[in-house]
């Protein structure tokens, strides 16, 4: 039987409102994020970490994790773009032969209620055993959920220093990444980097809409895109620990923004996470860490290859 692979769709830029680098960070939270956070966090007999809110949310697939790794990336992928899974694959999501530093790549999907996408969701996690599969359907608005559920896995799951979570329209260049997390200047505890967000307005209207019950302030805490964000384990820990603290809004990046807030953890920005670059080659540079966004799977590869050649085409 032959799937018929729907092609992939393309993907518009994040809007970043402000990425000034002069803003001073405030670790007081506002007084309506103890309004909202109402929610208690429940605890196995084992210890591991669970998470009660608004919509009670699981796994029903999970991998296996059971080396010591150096780093655990997370995809965030649409449960139909299995095609943008594989380019990740092929390229810089696979771990190289010979790489001294051992890490590896998962992907962050929901369910499907279409009959083809199951069954090709089902023969995917049979041969490659990288899905993380959670309780829900796209279009229920439970991204912020799902990276809870990212998180609470892999902490459980996998021995780790770091966790990297990307979209799957994110190029990563793995070198440049090790890179710059054993710089001197980057602190080896306490680290949430990404390109950062300074003040992202709160927006009423619209696809990122959000209701003032929901988050009543105009902007939001600084926050690193989505597009690609490197955690240290306690930081993970942390903001884990604070799920029942601050209420999971449907914008995750900005959600990531108010756990480390709360966690006391400042977002360090790192402008070689770049995003808005779509597929300008010319922009491209050798210390480059992430590229988002990546619009199909020629832009992918040929990002790749510039990646394996260092930064020539």
């Amino acid at each position: 039987m032959q799937a018929d692979i729907r092609q992939m769709l393309l993907y518009s830029a994040e809007s970043v409102t402000d990425v000034r680098e002069d803003v001073k960070p405030s670790f007081d939270p506002p007084k309506w994020m103890d309004k909202i956070s109402d929610m208690k966090l429940k605890r196995n007999s084992s210890n591991q970490v669970k998470r009660h809110d608004f919509k009670e949310l699981q796994l029903v697939h999970e991998p296996k994790c059971s080396h010591a790794f150096k780093l655990i990336v997370l995809v965030q992928s649409k449960v139909e773009n299995f095609h943008m899974r594989m380019v990740v694959r092929n390229t810089w999501g696979r771990y190289p032969n010979g790489d001294k530093i051992k890490w590896k790549t998962f992907f962050l999907v929901e369910k499907s209620d279409e009959r083809e996408d199951s069954f090709l969701l089902r023969r995917e996690y049979e041969q490659f055993d990288d899905l993380l599969i959670a309780d829900t359907f796209r279009g229920e608005n439970t991204a912020s959920l799902k990276i809870q559920l990212g998180f609470e896995w892999a902490l459980n799951n996998c021995k780790m220093d770091y966790l990297l979570k990307v979209n799957e329209n994110t190029f990563v260049n793995s070198k440049n990444l090790f890179s710059f997390i054993q710089e001197k200047r980057i602190p080896k505890t306490k680290l949430y980097a990404g390109y950062v967000i300074f003040r992202g307005n709160v927006l009423r209207l619209g696809y990122y809409k959000i209701s003032e019950e929901e988050y009543p302030g105009n902007t939001y805490p600084r926050y690193c895109s989505s597009a690609g964000f490197i955690l240290t384990t306690d930081v993970v820990h942390k903001m884990i620990d604070n799920y029942r603290n601050v209420f999971p809004i449907k914008i995750e990046d900005a959600y990531i923004g108010m756990l480390a807030l709360k966690s006391g953890v400042d977002a360090f920005h790192e402008q070689k996470f770049k995003v808005n670059e779509n597929c300008n080659y010319s922009e491209y540079k050798n210390d480059q860490i992430v590229h988002y966004p990546i619009k199909d799977k020629q832009c992918m590869e040929r990002f790749y290859e510039m990646h394996l050649n260092g930064g020539s085409t």
